[in-house]
């Protein structure tokens, strides 16, 4: 399909140019409103721009080394960017800051002939000519705020070193060699200079070498604290408490200049005259500071407000350099607004490539070291976050580039021309990849869209042009978004809904998955889950053909096997789909599909939800269960694992990070097309301190993550597992399929292990929703045939969250080999998670719970001699209903027997009140407990309230 994108991208670009005209950011407001109308009315129903999934991964701490600026930092850099360039503007336009200088708007006032029409005469009027002095002038504000800012931040800068270097005398393990962590965040003036100067990077280290700031040298940038400190609504940046209150006792520092020069300007302050000569310019002193001011007759704050100013010319003219910085770095940032990457519905993939550009363009260095080489935009965004952390990108670029690197900004153009043409020669010829590249939204969200699709599937320009019409209306709602953010704080935004379901109203064959990141609910798309899209899905069908729908499937459903996992995966989910598709048409008949079926099908569940909650057997009852005895040992090696499985929803990601634990990626794979094979990372993780389960390989499985796994999912008959497990029992056909599919490179992963650790060798199988029931396959293999590539030296464990049941009957520690050491083998299940209960039966019996809610009676189970749901009378009058009038804690929806099973113990995650507080619980719960429970609820399933409750547990044992 490749060959035809350029066709549209120029397209693309010519509708894009057309559109941007059309939309104008200050003139074009109402275009917005009509192509938009619904509004956010909350700042929750704003749709969050950037998505703030990019920056899960974010940190203040890390190791030095070669470790090169992840995306979310490459993003918060540009948030700060933003805040940098919206401070310039302020300064500039604001009035009250006129007034603190001393500008005024110069008053001429000359008498000019004009013909008077009422007297018929010529007569001389008054006439004020216009100050064209005036916007210069106002523009120099911006020079005079930087002169104060230079002289805070020398201030800033010693007493954050004298700071850091007596917490470090008071610290039990000694001098710190490595990276310092920023205990305060410094004002935003100061900030703004620190920056500039660490992009100078040789005359940064220079400046602390002389001044002996051994200590502030060492800091990393705290990216994570400053990212909480910005509103992305309005770029407002925040100083927070603490920081604001080591700025004011021991920086004695304002920490709001900007603030503070506003309200000398409204309140006629008495520093006015001392910043009325930046106004003025005249003399060399500042007129407060002829004599030393009178601090009786000053306040506190106004007397060290004046101390932190430049005292004479040659002060002032010291800081030139400084202030020099800061104005060459105001070019790049006017180019980073002007394309506003963190705005794009790209930001993420832009970013991302410009990491690997930046990586490929540091080799340059090593490979041509004498050469000069010119970054492009998108390559010196990351170049300059790199930088931002001085001791690491010094040690960094060693060690990619063979030799330090500095960053001169002081280049003429004439020089940079020339080394571009260089750059762009060597890249290409190296990499095999064009330098120079458009970066606008359109071509960068193409990109990102083409990352993600299999370009084997598609051919010719039809299917280009759906994926081209997809982009275009997906960068003309984030411009429509940013037009009405920047019409003002009070203009209402967008409803964020339509950000979250663009693509499904478009309902393209080709529509790709976006990459997710550790908190899928913030990212722009979420799957679906299979519930909401088999139910969807029937609805067209039944809606198109109503009596033709289930003998369509049924048909589909007794094609012979072929013995290819993939069309046994087709066939397998149609005859599930036919059975449920009779079962649904009648109850759900009554849905709308011309409005949108997505949000009347989560009404519907939430309706069931409700209903089950009305039936005691819908809540654990914790009395019949026994509290998890979890180690701290146990509590690290399962938060290891959720982060592992978090990771295999986005293997092109950062490797995860944690305090107790570190990981070594050692191998990923990718989804086939057909979703037989699913995604896969193999990680190493290793103790900071002793642990019995650790370092371990853990495995980790993809869930759920597209269209085409779902078929997977549905093929849930089951078939005989004896060849593959060496096990009497039967298995979800799907989830089967896919572990044979994985079975070579998970064995090659495990020998690998196993040469590398010997007799301690550990492997761990984890993963989420199908994921873990794969995974629970792959473990049971090694478990019982020791032929499938694990020797008994090795130990083995299986932690899966959200999984569903899977082989058809109960396999725990009890069962297992003796000769074979096992480590944990757990089942962490969310309270009311529908997917752990999901077998062919239990679906049944929420499709009785739901026709309930019509009046209509329970169907029968015909693959066995049960009866479902409160099917206990021949008039079809369910138990349920003959009981409806008791009282909650009494009723109980009778839930069939399961048909499959998890492997090992479960251990399930409850929230309850306590003593006025939501507290977590974690209990061990047996089968036959569990096998009674119902359970309907779909937005407890995501994986990120999996990782938040496993890190909550986790940090009850720091």
């Amino acid at each position: 399909m490749s060959h035809v994108v350029p066709f549209h991208l120029r397209n693309l670009h010519s509708a894009s140019k057309a559109e941007a005209a059309s939309l104008e950011w200050s003139q074009r407001h109402s275009n917005v409103s009509t192509l938009y109308p619904n509004r956010a009315v909350a700042a929750d129903d704003e749709p969050k721009i950037p998505d703030p999934g990019l920056f899960a991964t974010l940190i203040n701490t890390a190791p030095g080394g070669a470790d090169l600026p992840t995306p979310a930092e490459c993003a918060v850099h540009l948030e700060l960017l933003e805040t940098f360039y919206k401070l310039r503007v302020d300064i500039i336009m604001h009035a009250y800051l006129d007034t603190a200088f001393g500008l005024e708007i110069n008053k001429k006032t000359v008498y000019r002939r004009t013909y008077d029409i009422a007297k018929y005469q010529y007569v001389m009027k008054p006439t004020q000519l216009r100050d064209t002095t005036w916007p210069s002038r106002r523009r120099r504000k911006w020079l005079y705020f930087l002169g104060i800012a230079v002289n805070r931040f020398e201030i800033w800068v010693k007493k954050m070193d004298e700071f850091l270097k007596a917490q470090d005398r008071e610290s039990v393990s000694g001098p710190s060699q490595e990276c310092i962590t920023l205990p305060n965040l410094p004002p935003l003036d100061v900030l703004m200079v620190w920056h500039a100067y660490l992009l100078n990077p040789y005359d940064y280290d220079k400046a602390c070498r002389r001044q002996n700031l051994s200590y502030v040298a060492k800091l990393r940038f705290p990216w994570k604290d400053v990212h909480a400190a910005i509103s992305s609504r309005d770029w407002k940046y925040t100083l927070p408490g603490p920081s604001a209150l080591w700025a004011r006792d021991h920086a004695r520092l304002e920490p709001d200049l900007f603030n503070y020069l506003c309200e000398a300007g409204k309140t006629h302050s008495p520093v006015n005259p001392a910043l009325a000569w930046y106004g003025h310019q005249q003399g060399t002193r500042t007129p407060s500071l002829n004599e030393r001011p009178n601090v009786q007759g000053l306040s506190e704050r106004d007397s060290a407000f004046l101390n932190a100013m430049p005292r004479t010319r040659a002060e002032a003219d010291a800081g030139k350099p400084l202030v020099e910085n800061v104005q060459r770095q105001a070019m790049f940032v006017d180019k980073m607004h002007a394309q506003l990457w963190i705005r794009s519905p790209a930001a993420e993939g832009t970013l991302r490539r410009a990491v690997d550009r930046y990586d490929k363009f540091l080799r340059l260095f090593k490979l041509y070291p004498g050469k000069m080489l010119v970054p492009t935009l998108d390559i010196d965004i990351a170049w300059h976050t790199h930088q931002c952390s001085a001791t690491v990108y010094a040690e960094s670029v060693r060690q990619c580039a063979g030799r330090f690197v500095n960053h001169d900004d002081r280049l003429g153009r004439s020089v940079l021309n020339g080394g571009m043409e260089d750059t762009k020669t060597l890249f290409l010829t190296r990499f095999g990849e064009e330098y120079e590249k458009c970066l606008c939204w359109d071509c960068e969200t193409m990109a990102s869209v083409l990352e993600e699709t299999d370009d084997d599937k598609m051919e010719g320009r039809e299917e280009a042009s759906i994926l081209a019409e997809r982009v275009r209306k997906d960068v003309e709602y984030y411009r429509c978004v940013e037009i009405a953010r920047q019409h003002g704080p009070d203009s209402a935004l967008p409803y964020a809904f339509l950000i979250g379901h663009r693509r499904l109203q478009l309902e393209p064959t080709l529509t790709p998955k976006r990459n997710t990141t550790y908190h899928q609910e913030h990212t722009v798309h979420h799957p679906q889950p299979a519930v909401i899209h088999e139910m969807k899905r029937l609805l067209r069908m039944g809606s198109r053909h109503p009596e033709a729908t289930a003998s369509a499937l049924g048909i589909s459903a007794t094609t012979p096997a072929l013995g290819v996992a993939s069309i046994d995966n087709s066939r397998g989910a149609s005859a599930a789909t036919a059975d449920l598709s009779a079962a649904l048409n009648t109850a759900l008949g009554d849905i709308d599909l011309n409005s949108d079926p997505n949000e009347q099908i989560r009404d519907l569940i939430q309706r069931l939800d409700c209903e089950a909650a009305t039936y005691s057997n819908s809540t654990v009852d914790e009395s019949q269960c026994a509290e998890w005895a979890c180690s701290k040992a146990t509590a690290q090696t399962v938060l290891a694992a959720c982060k592992c499985t978090l990771a295999a929803y986005n293997v092109a990601g950062p490797v995860p990070t944690a305090d107790q634990v570190t990981f070594q990626l050692d191998k990923t794979g990718s989804p086939s097309a057909d979703g037989t094979v699913k995604a896969l990372v193999s990680m190493v993780v290793m103790p900071v301190e002793a642990n019995e389960f650790l370092p371990a390989l853990v495995i980790s499985v993809r869930g759920t993550a597209s269209k085409i796994d779902h078929l997977v999912n549905a093929n849930a008959a089951p078939r005989s597992a004896d060849r593959y497990l060496g096990l009497s029992v039967d298995a979800h056909s799907g989830f089967l399929n896919s572990a044979e599919a994985l079975d070579n490179i998970v064995s090659e992963r495990i020998q690998q292990h196993i040469h590398a650790y010997g007799s301690k060798a550990h492997v761990i199988f984890t993963g989420h929703s199908a994921g873990g029931a794969v995974a629970s396959l792959l473990f049971l293999r090694r478990i019982f045939n020791l032929d499938a590539g694990v020797g008994i030296f090795a130990k083995l464990s299986c932690i899966t969250f959200g999984a569903p049941p899977v082989v058809t009957q109960p396999v725990g520690l009890a069962d297992f080999p003796p000769q074979q050491p096992v480590g944990l083998c757990l089942n962490i299940i969310n309270e009311f998670d529908v997917v752990t209960r999901a077998d062919a039966p239990y679906m049944l019996c929420l499709v009785n719970l739901l026709r309930s809610l019509y009046n209509q009676g329970p169907l029968l189970d015909d693959t066995s001699d049960h009866h479902f749901t409160g099917s206990s009378n021949s008039a079809g009058e369910s138990e349920a209903a003959a009981t409806a009038d008791q009282p909650p804690s009494e009723r109980i929806w009778l839930v069939p027997p399961m048909k499959h099973h998890h492997v090992g113990t479960r251990v399930v995650l409850l929230t309850r009140l306590d003593r006025g507080q939501i507290r977590l619980k974690a209990v061990e719960m047996p089968e036959r407990v569990f096998s009674r429970l119902l359970f309907c609820r779909t937005a407890v399933h995501r994986r990120s309230l999996y990782y938040d409750r496993i890190e909550e547990l986790a940090s009850m044992f720091k």
